[in-house]
Order: C-alpha cells, then sequence, then structure tokens
C-alpha cells in the first residue's frame, strides 16, 4: 500500500497524489491519502480539497493514519522525522522527499509493502507515463456552474490564452514573500507580447487573486476577459477553465502549472516563468516541462 501525505494548496496535492499513484499503478497496490496530518499546523489555514475530482485513491480514516505513523508522531508533526528513510511501526517505509529535483532512485526505494510518502514531488518526471490516468482522474466530478459556462463558450470558441496571477497570500506571508515571491508585471508583458505574436487572434482569460491588480499593470492589444466568479471558494473551477484554454500563461505556482498540463490541445504553447523562486539557491530546472517556454 502507498500511503501520501497531502500538504499545501490544490496544485501541491495534485503534485503529491500524481507521485503516489504513479507508485500505486507501477506497484500494483493500493493507493490510500493521509489528508489529515499535513494540515493540522499549515499557516495558510488549507485543507483537504480533491473531493471535487474523479481520483480512485481512498481517503484514510484519522485511526488508520494514527496506526500506520504510531500515535505519538500523529499527535505530533512529521518535521520530527529528518531523515529521508525510515520505518514506522515496524512495518512502513517512510519516504521524505530530499530535493525538489527529480530522484531517480527513489522508485527503487518503494517495497512493494506499505510505504508513507512525504514531500512536495514538483516535477512531472515522477508521472508522466500515467499522463492519461491522471487526466482522467484529475477530471472535475461536478456540473460547471451557470456563470462558468459562459466563459468555457468563449474558451472553447477562441484561440483562447490563460494568464494566471497570484499574489496575495505572496504578499502577505512574510515566509511565502521571502522564499517564492512574487512574479512582476514585466514577465507577464514579455508573455502576452508573444502569445500575441504566435497566436493569431488570440483571446486572453485572466484568472487572479488579485484581479484588480491584474486589470491595473496588465495591457492587452487583445480581447480579454476577467474571470472572477470563483475565487479560491471554487478554485477547482478555475483549475478546469484554464485547462481548457488553447494556450496558457503560468504563473509560479503550482496551482496554473496544472491548469497548463491538463490542458488537452497537442500544440498548446505554455508560457513560464524563468525564476520561479524568490530564493536563488532553490533550482526549479525539473519543474518546469523542457517544451514550455520561459521568459
Amino acid at each position: 500500500m502507498i500511503i501520501v501525505r497531502l500538504k499545501g494548496g490544490l496544485g501541491n496535492q495534485l503534485f503529491q497524489y500524481a507521485m503516489a499513484r504513479r507508485l500505486a499503478h507501477a506497484n500494483s497496490v493500493q493507493m490510500v491519502v493521509d489528508a489529515i496530518s499535513g494540515f493540522r499546523n499549515d499557516d495558510f489555514h488549507r485543507s483537504y480539497c480533491l473531493d471535487h475530482f474523479n481520483i480512485t485513491a481512498r481517503i484514510a480514516s484519522s485511526d488508520e493514519i494514527a496506526g500506520i505513523l504510531g500515535r505519538n508522531l500523529f499527535s505530533r508533526s512529521l518535521s520530527a522525522v529528518s531523515r529521508r528513510l525510515g520505518i514506522f511501526n515496524g512495518k512502513c517505509t517512510f519516504v521524505r522527499e530530499r530535493t525538489n529535483l527529480f530522484e531517480g532512485d527513489l522508485f527503487d526505494l518503494c517495497p512493494r509493502g506499505d510505504t508513507y510518502l512525504d514531500g512536495y514531488w514538483q516535477t512531472e518526471k515522477y508521472f508522466l507515463d500515467i499522463r492519461s490516468i491522471l487526466l482522467r482522474e484529475f477530471s472535475v466530478n461536478v456540473e460547471m456552474e451557470t456563470a462558468n459556462k459562459k466563459y468555457f463558450g468563449d474558451i472553447e470558441n477562441t484561440n483562447s490564452v490563460s494568464v494566471h496571477v497570484r499574489r496575495k497570500d505572496l504578499v502577505k506571508h512574510p515566509v511565502a514573500s521571502r522564499i517564492i515571491g512574487t512574479i512582476p508585471s514585466d514577465y507577464y508583458q514579455r508573455a502576452i507580447a508573444f502569445m500575441e505574436g504566435a497566436v493569431r487572434r488570440a483571446h486572453f482569460f485572466v484568472f487572479s487573486d488579485d484581479p484588480a491588480w491584474a486589470m491595473k499593470n496588465l495591457s492587452f492589444s487583445s480581447p480579454v476577459e476577467y474571470v472572477s466568479c470563483n475565487l479560491e471558494r471554487r478554485d477547482y473551477e478555475d483549475l478546469r477553465l484554464m485547462s481548457c484554454c488553447k494556450n496558457n500563461i503560468i504563473a509560479n505556482s503550482t496551482f496554473s502549472w496544472w491548469g497548463a498540463w491538463l490542458n488537452r490541445n497537442p500544440s498548446k504553447i505554455v508560457c513560464a516563468p524563468m525564476r520561479w523562486f524568490a530564493d536563488e539557491t532553490i533550482d526549479s530546472s525539473d519543474l518546469v516541462p523542457a517544451d514550455w517556454k520561459r521568459f
């Protein structure tokens, strides 16, 4: 059995699920989700948010997770486990992510017995070979709401380009601001100019947690619509709409990363920021797929 610890927002949870799903598929074992322990001390007050997707993994109960980790560790924090590998209760192998770069040897570290994964796993290299499975399981399982159907129609009937701007949590939270940081408007202007040259009659759709900033700081020579009917409460709807766009301009955000990755257009153009982290010591070279354009 593969057990994965979910933490962070929707984009991070999709990465964590994708990694575990690939390991479970490769080893023909069951996958379960720890949707509890990773949110106990979350500074952003986030919680499990994959319930609107067609995922197949079972969600473990608190008693089951406590039995896997041990009651003492379950009641504290996994940060107490500093090593990469360990054994819980003499039966479950613990695997912690060592770096944000692809760790190919990790597939050899996971036995057919119970394995508990703790990490972010932010590269498609872990799960690209099960793309068809993930496209199916990361589809939204609820009918599109009326407010979004109009945008969906416009997206389908134009040479649509999504633009994602993430700001509020990165500005307000000092640690996130120092490590991740916000992307300046000149990145967006370069990417928009490139799309306007590469995509005939481009039509832009802007998704942002700070639409006022986007309206003030981004300029377009092409038609543009601002999608502001969902925000955090229905982030899965924004993800679905972004993935339906024919091309994508993403932020330094795992949320819009997935919006682009789930885009099924075989000739899509994806623009991503060259600098993903404000902390320049963090290597993001494995995070962005090789065929995406970086500005």
